[in-house]
Formats: structure tokens, C-alpha cells, sequence
């Protein structure tokens, strides 16, 4: 086996067992991070490190591999790093409580955040072309990526009805969890999108941590995590079969077949990663992280409204250096990672990107347990997004934060009440602080 390959698990085993010291560190971004690299990153990297491997057999430059598990391995550190930088670096801003929130105005941002966005997209979805819907792919774009774009406050609705409830047991605030529940459970029968889904147990599982300090036992996370991680490899050709009903699809899905294929051989994502990594540095050419405002820019400037040709022209040109050089395409739908990101901007320096995820990360998990509410909400809300760092790329993150202080912010200072100022009788908490 490839020694680099070792040296990688070997930190992957030495961050869970550092995580088994302390059991709500299961919750701290390294953990996470590794859990979640473990589950996407490793056994793509196995199956590409075989002989036998289809997918690496004359597509893998010589060497290519290895760049990407030296990369990863970086990153890994850094964000070990970052995240003990920022849990005993937190900064001196002042925690802003419970106490210094309006309890009945929480609640209506809670419930308005979770109603909009689900109200939005249902007038939307409503009056889109149904041939336009029915050739939609994973890769969706047009006027339904406008949709998902306000779709999303419902998450930031979810997560602070979640840590509203159990701060002030609200049934209004239970009723607004319940809805997105069972709504996003229906729209996972149908489209099987996995960000949802994910952003919805996390949300639920932090935000139980936040709010009554129940933490999972690691047997039930890790069990999380396997499943996701094999129903993972799966996921196209469930989604593939729309025609079928849900256990029909599946059942055909050969979910054991396909994660174990992806063991033997590994998977396209990583390919990705090695291919575009080897080729920039073949031809020396770093983006020094312009790639962030041509994310930025496609994520926020609607072509649908000022036309495609002004989008095109504000973006930064980049250079497909996988098909350039080696004439190697990827397949559509498939990344190439937050690794290959981080190296195609700073070559191996590029996992400061990581580090510094895993400091904001870090200052979020410390102001949260002292009792910060926009940390809390932000902590649970974006994880995901920060998850998707390893598998998506590191722009994840912070276009999700971006879209957060948008929906987010000015409602949630609409709730600050001076510290003079009474509350609602509903401020009398059940709970004490968290220390």
C-alpha cells in the first residue's frame, strides 16, 4: 500500500482517538471534518491506489495520486491546527446570550425564515415549465437554482426553531421543526438530494447538543456516518430511477455493490482532484485564490435577470488545465475537491484554506458552549456547508456564511433588546446558561 496512504490513516485514527478524550469533542469540526474525509476522500483513494484500479489504469498521471494525499494530509493538519487555534484564541468579542434576545421575536424570525423559504419555492416551483422540470439533472440550473437560493432560509428557520424550543419550549417553535421535517423527509422520497437531508440531521443533532447538552453516543454518529457514507456512492443510480417508487429504488440501487466497486477502483471525484492538481503544477499556473470571486459570482449574480452574457464577463477566466494539457475530461456531476482547490490556488500552502476554515470553525464551537446564540446558529447551520469543503471545495463555506448574514443578520439584531430593556415573560429560561 501506498506509504503516504498509511501515514493518511494514521492521522485519521489519531484525530478519533483524540476525539474519545472528550465525549462532545465527537462535535468539534475535527472531528467532523475527519469523519467526513474518511467516509468520502478514503476510500476513493484506496481504490485508486490499487494496481487493478479501472479508473486510475492509464487516466492518473505518475505521481498525481500522491500529490493529492500529501495535500490532504496538509489539510488534515491544518485543520487540527485551526480549530485548537480558535477554540483557545476565540477573540475578545462579548457573548451576546439568550438574555439579551427578545424571546417572542425569535420565535416569529424562526418560524418567518422556515415559512418564506418553503412558501417561496412552492409559488415558484408552481409556475416553472414542467418539460423544463422534467429535464432537470443533478446539475440543476436556470430559474430553480433562484428557488433553492431562498429555499435555504428554511434552514437557518430549522435551526433556530430547534435551539428556540428547547430554550424556551415553545410549541410554535416545535411545530415550525415538525414541518420541515416531515416536508423535507417528502422531498427526499422524490429527489433524493443529500445536502438537505444532511443539513437537517446535523441541524437537529447540534442543535439537541446546544440545547440540552445531549450528546450521541460515538457508536450512534459513527452509524450516521457509515450510511451515509455507502448510500453515498449510490446516489445517482437511485435518482436515476424516478419512474419507481421509493423502496423499489431502493432495492435496485445495489448500494454494498457500488461502495465496494468504489474500493476496488475508487471514484471519479478523486481522479478529478488528481489530474487537475498534477497538471497545474506541470504548467505552474495558480489561481492565488481568484477562484473565490468566480464562485462568488456565480452563486450570486442572477444570470436569469441580467443575462448570462454580464455573468460570463464578470467571472475571471480559468483555464481547464485537465483537458489542455492531458485532453482529460471529467464526468459530468463529479468535483474535484476542496483539496484540489486549495492546491490549484498556493500549491501545497494552499491548506491554509483549511486552517482557516477550521479557526473560524474552532471560535464558532467555543462562543457557542459559552452560550452565544448567532454562534450556536451559525455553528449548526453551516456545518454541513463546511463538510462539503472536503468533497465540493473550500468556497462552500463561505458563500453559505455569506447567504446566512444575508437572511440572518438583520433579523436576528431586530431581536437584541438593550440589556436594561425587560423581555418577554417567555425570557424566564428553564435552563440554565451553558458554561
Amino acid at each position: 500500500m501506498n506509504i503516504l496512504l498509511i501515514i493518511l490513516s494514521c492521522v485519521l485514527v489519531a484525530i478519533f482517538g483524540w476525539a474519545a478524550l472528550n465525549p462532545s469533542w465527537i462535535y468539534r469540526f475535527t472531528t467532523m471534518f475527519a469523519a467526513a474525509f474518511a467516509g468520502f476522500a478514503l476510500p476513493q483513494l484506496i481504490g485508486l491506489s490499487n494496481e487493478t484500479s479501472v479508473l486510475a489504469t492509464n487516466v492518473l498521471p505518475e505521481g498525481s495520486l500522491d500529490i493529492v494525499i500529501l495535500v490532504s494530509i496538509l489539510c488534515l493538519f491544518a485543520v487540527i491546527l485551526g480549530d485548537i487555534r480558535g477554540v483557545n484564541h476565540p477573540g475578545n468579542k462579548p457573548i451576546v446570550g439568550y438574555d439579551q434576545y427578545d424571546p417572542i421575536r425569535l420565535i416569529r424570525v424562526a418560524v418567518g425564515l422556515t415559512v418564506s423559504g418553503f412558501i417561496i419555492f412552492q409559488i415558484g416551483y408552481s409556475m416553472l415549465d414542467r418539460e423544463y422540470l422534467e429535464n432537470l439533472s443533478t446539475q440543476t440550473s436556470g430559474p430553480i437554482t433562484l428557488l433553492y437560493f431562498f429555499q435555504m432560509m428554511q434552514r437557518y428557520g430549522l435551526a433556530l426553531s430547534v435551539l428556540c424550543y428547547f430554550r424556551y419550549r415553545s410549541p410554535v417553535a416545535l411545530m415550525a421543526v415538525i414541518a420541515v421535517v416531515a416536508s423535507q423527509f417528502v422531498s427526499f422520497l422524490f429527489t433524493a438530494r443529500r445536502g438537505t437531508t444532511a443539513d437537517l440531521v446535523f441541524i437537529l443533532i447540534l442543535g439537541t447538543y446546544f440545547g440540552r447538552r445531549l450528546v450521541l453516543p460515538a457508536w450512534l454518529l459513527g452509524l450516521v456516518f457509515v450510511v451515509g457514507t455507502i448510500t453515498s456512492n449510490s446516489i445517482g443510480s437511485f435518482r436515476g430511477k424516478s419512474d419507481l417508487s421509493f423502496l423499489e429504488r431502493f432495492e435496485r440501487a445495489e448500494i454494498l455493490t457500488q461502495f465496494g466497486w468504489t474500493l476496488e477502483n475508487g471514484g471519479h471525484e478523486l481522479v478529478n482532484a488528481a489530474v487537475i492538481s498534477w497538471c497545474v503544477e506541470w504548467e505552474g499556473d495558480y489561481d492565488y485564490g481568484t477562484y473565490y470571486w468566480t464562485q462568488l459570482v456565480h452563486a450570486y449574480f442572477p444570470g436569469q435577470i441580467f443575462g448570462y452574457d454580464l455573468k460570463r464577463m464578470l467571472m475571471l477566466p480559468a483555464r481547464d488545465h485537465a483537458l489542455e494539457v492531458l485532453g482529460f475530461r471529467g464526468p459530468p456531476g463529479a468535483t474535484c475537491t476542496g483539496m484540489c482547490d486549495a492546491f490549484r490556488s498556493f500549491w501545497y500552502f494552499g491548506c491554509i484554506k483549511f486552517f482557516v476554515i477550521a479557526y473560524v470553525m474552532g471560535r464558532w464551537w467555543y462562543r457557542a458552549n459559552k452560550g452565544d446564540l448567532w454562534s450556536q446558529l451559525a455553528y449548526t447551520s453551516l456545518m454541513v456547508s463546511a463538510l462539503h469543503t472536503v468533497s465540493h471545495g473550500t468556497h462552500w463555506i463561505l458563500n453559505s456564511y455569506l447567504h446566512m448574514f444575508i437572511f440572518s443578520y438583520f433579523p436576528m439584531y431586530w431581536c437584541r433588546v438593550p440589556k436594561s430593556a425587560p423581555v418577554s415573560s417567555m425570557g424566564s429560561t428553564r435552563f440554565a446558561p451553558m458554561a
